[in-house]
């Protein structure tokens, strides 16, 4: 195994998760306040 192309592929693989995990939390974020947004006020 290429340890060097292993190391590589690791920081790749670290952008896509970090990617991933940020796409996450803006779609909590718009859920709520979405939620805010819309909930009745009595």
């Amino acid at each position: 195994m290429n340890t060097e192309q292993f190391l590589q592929s690791l920081a790749i693989m670290g952008k896509g998760m970090l990617g991933i995990f940020v796409v996450t939390l803006v779609i909590i974020l718009m859920i709520a306040i979405l939620n805010f947004a819309t909930k009745n006020r009595k």
